[in-house]
């Protein structure tokens, strides 16, 4: 079981009305193991990528730039960033700048771009 890192905001569900009914963060009780590159399957759809980015944003107000990948919203919903979110999010002139990996092979945190740094 992962664990699951306190942040004393609220969760945001994302309310698809499209086709698509992945949310953007997913309860998953095994740690998430990523393959390298990160997976970007599909089309990334626009509106999920944006809702998955401003939850990035509150969650930098919480954390800084290095936000864990398992997230207890308040101490009430524990879930995961999607592993499809983090995939089209990861690069430059996106949200994420690089990817904690434990030993294991699972994610850990992300690592946001710093928004004053002209780094890209």
């Amino acid at each position: 079981m992962p664990n699951y890192t306190d942040a004393h905001i609220d969760y945001i569900p994302w309310n698809p009305l499209a086709r698509r009914t992945t949310c953007t963060f997913v309860y998953d009780k095994k740690p998430t193991v990523i393959s390298w590159p990160p997976e970007k399957s599909g089309k990334p759809l626009e509106t999920r990528q944006a809702h998955f980015a401003d939850q990035l944003e509150s969650l930098r107000i919480v954390f800084g730039n290095c936000i864990p990948i398992h997230i207890s919203w308040n101490g009430d919903v524990k879930n995961q960033m999607d592993k499809g979110c983090i995939g089209h999010a990861f690069g430059t002139e996106l949200p994420i700048r690089s990817i904690g990996v434990a030993p294991d092979g699972a994610m850990t945190h992300v690592i946001l771009w710093d928004r004053n740094a002209d780094d890209r």
